[in-house]
């Protein structure tokens, strides 16, 4: 780490404090760091490959970028779903999403329909993996009013019929963990509303966004995996969903549209709203098989040109990409529950085929014959087959029971050893490492009060799979 980049970064921190508490401009003090050898400020992630050095600068420019947007808007979570990859470290991130362009097109008509015409609540509904997250990472990247003019590769690769027009307010809620108290203050805050000396209500909440001189789109996304998802629902959606509000300038408080797994009778009033004329209701499992065969084969293609292996090889990408997406789609529709989890299945199998061999043409299909193509086996098979790595599931499990916006890697290390045959709790180097190596797993966060790494993973069938499968301390469970 140069001495010189750590002197600019205290600055520009110190400056953006300031400015957020209303203080004097303070000035940093340095002396003059050509002369003096600083190693002893030794950074251990360090690396001299350029294109490493450009991912940092990268994800610290993202960073920067999402700061200025607001800092409670989880843009990692919404780009990284409409680009279809497990990660975004920049702005540039190149967009794989396929598909599901009749409910996209859908949701583009409804945001469209004028103040008046009663469209107030639009659900996108279906099973863990069908992509609800990617639809809705879509439109808050397309109708965002700051996003939608930084996200070139996302919005630019969205077919001008199917894309969202920009809005003139638009809050964005991952309500993964969330209680009904922090959506109030995220949406308040992204949407500037000032909360009252004594905070606020759920029904003064509402009165103050029917209030808002424009009218502003809220999308919340994971409703289900809230930690008070039902009272969400019914104390703070039902209302804003009403089309009717007389106390308002407009007919409706917002424009809601919800991303929710269809489980749960508490659940039931929300979709029966959404399934009124005049609102939207997207159910992902209700789909045609060819077209989900044809999506999932442009995906998966396009993340294989990506990884660089079949780069320019495109006769035996594209036979490759199509045999995968056929052997995803029948065992989808051959499952007990109708399938599901096809997006995240090819995303992991496109990973997984990447790491083989390049295939010749007539090898492909016997290729794809072999492979492990379900969730778990996928899973299970890139989580924890890497040679040495004897604290990956430990460590992974660590994470899956974390809450909120991640843990930092010390409380990763304690947490680990609950995992762990024997209760051996792993070093710092044995954490660090599989963090390393399983960086396709995770999503990486800052902590804005103390600066430090927040993980989590990447997906919520990662969670439910090793919360679901967890070895605890002297044995398995």
């Amino acid at each position: 780490m140069r001495l010189s980049w750590l002197k600019d970064e205290v600055y520009r921190r110190l400056l953006r404090l300031c400015e957020d508490d209303a203080c004097p401009e303070q000035e940093v003090v340095a002396s003059e760091l050509d002369g003096p050898d600083t190693r002893f400020l030794a950074n251990p992630w360090y690396r001299e490959d350029p294109v490493e050095r450009l991912e940092l600068r990268d994800r610290w420019a993202l960073q920067e970028f999402i700061d200025t947007v607001h800092p409670s808007l989880d843009l990692h979570h919404y780009l990284s779903r409409a680009s279809g990859r497990e990660t975004a470290t920049g702005l540039d991130v190149p967009c794989h999403f396929s598909g599901r362009d009749r409910e996209l097109r859908d949701l583009a008509d409804w945001l469209a329909r004028p103040e008046g015409d009663g469209a107030a609540v639009a659900v996108v509904t279906g099973g863990p993996g069908t992509g609800k997250s990617a639809l809705l990472g879509v439109v808050v990247c397309c109708t965002h009013p700051k996003l939608s003019k930084a996200l070139d590769t996302v919005v630019n690769h969205i077919p001008a019929r199917n894309r969202p027009d920009p809005w003139e307010a638009v809050a964005a809620v991952h309500a993964r963990g969330m209680t009904l108290s922090r959506v109030i203050d995220t949406i308040a805050a992204q949407l500037e509303m000032a909360a009252p000396d004594d905070g606020w209500t759920t029904q003064g909440f509402v009165d103050a966004i029917a209030a808002l001189p424009v009218e502003p789109l809220i999308v919340l996304d994971a409703l289900d995996e809230a930690r008070e998802s039902v009272r969400i629902t019914v104390e703070l959606l039902g209302p804003l969903a009403r089309r009717e509000y007389a106390d308002g300038p407009r007919s409706r408080p917002c424009r809601l549209l919800v991303g929710v797994r269809p489980y749960g009778e508490w659940l039931q009033p929300l979709l029966r709203a959404a399934s009124q004329p005049g609102q939207l209701l997207v159910d992902l499992d209700d789909t045609d098989r060819e077209d989900l065969t044809d999506a999932l084969a442009e995906y998966v293609e396009g993340l294989l040109q990506d990884a660089g292996t079949y780069s320019r090889r495109s006769p035996v990408r594209r036979a490759l990409a199509r045999a995968v997406a056929r052997r995803i789609e029948s065992a989808g529709r051959s499952a007990p529950a109708g399938g599901g989890a096809e997006f995240l299945t090819a995303q992991l199998a496109a990973r997984s085929i990447g790491t083989l061999p390049p295939l010749a043409a007539g090898d492909v299909q016997e290729a794809v014959d072999r492979l492990p193509l379900t969730l778990a086996a996928l899973l299970d098979g890139q989580l924890f087959a890497e040679d040495g790595l004897a604290w990956a599931r430990p460590v992974l499990t660590a994470i899956a029971f974390g809450k909120g916006e991640g843990m930092p890697a010390e409380l990763i290390r304690s947490t680990a050893a609950a995992f762990h045959p024997s209760g051996d709790r792993p070093s710092r180097e044995n954490v660090l490492e599989v963090l390393a190596s399983m960086s396709f797993f995770l999503r990486r966060d800052i902590d804005p009060e103390y600066g430090t790494t927040l993980y989590r993973l990447f997906h919520q069938e990662l969670v439910d799979h090793l919360t679901a499968t967890a070895p605890m301390s002297g044995g398995p469970r």
